[in-house]
């Protein structure tokens, strides 16, 4: 990742030539977004507040993660801190099979940015390791979210079936309504007891 944030790949140096505000931080997500986006057009709906703004987010949880992902922490910063972040994703509805996009194109991303000369096969390795070792903590916590998820709305469409409330959300018609104050069967216990 020091490779990336000092701007040492050849791509990066020749896309600065044409371009001398793009940092090289900016030149990574903004060929991330781009391989992800080729791959999955989809995903791009799930980008509110703009590729800037995600980029950056990406660029910190990959230097927090690549700083961290190997240390010994009694507090649990980095498993803690990637749930949250997989807690997160749940709430934006990102599934699990999203993770093995995400990592493909990032091992892509990298090899783009830097080159063959910097992006060896034991970089692309320890780049994998770190990566499966995120994915070990985020996709237990995703799957939980999706599991939850489905059955939430199972218990939507059972409670809407069990009520008479077909999927359409309108009401069948019965009665609802109480005739008088002794068709209510609480109400017919306490005049019995009286």
């Amino acid at each position: 990742w020091n490779q990336v944030g000092r701007g040492a790949g050849i791509p990066y140096q020749e896309a600065q030539e044409a371009d001398l505000q793009l940092s090289s931080v900016a030149f990574f997500y903004n060929t991330f977004y781009f391989n992800l986006f080729r791959i999955q057009p989809s995903y791009k709906d799930l980008f509110k507040h703009g590729i800037q703004v995600q980029g950056r987010m990406l660029a910190n949880v990959l230097k927090f993660a690549v700083g961290n992902w190997h240390v010994k922490d009694p507090s649990h910063l980095f498993e803690n801190t990637l749930r949250a972040l997989a807690r997160h994703h749940n709430k934006m509805g990102i599934d699990s099979a999203a993770y093995g996009t995400v990592g493909l194109v990032l091992i892509q991303t990298l090899q783009d940015c830097l080159g063959n000369i910097l992006f060896t096969a034991p970089h692309q390795n320890a780049w994998v390791q770190m990566y499966s070792k995120m994915m070990s903590i985020i996709i237990p916590v995703v799957l939980a979210g999706e599991t939850e998820a489905k059955d939430e709305n199972e218990k939507i469409a059972n409670y809407k079936l069990g009520a008479g409330i077909p999927s359409s959300g309108t009401l069948e018609p019965k009665n609802y309504l109480l005739t008088s104050p002794s068709s209510c069967p609480a109400v017919r216990q306490d005049t019995k007891s009286n």
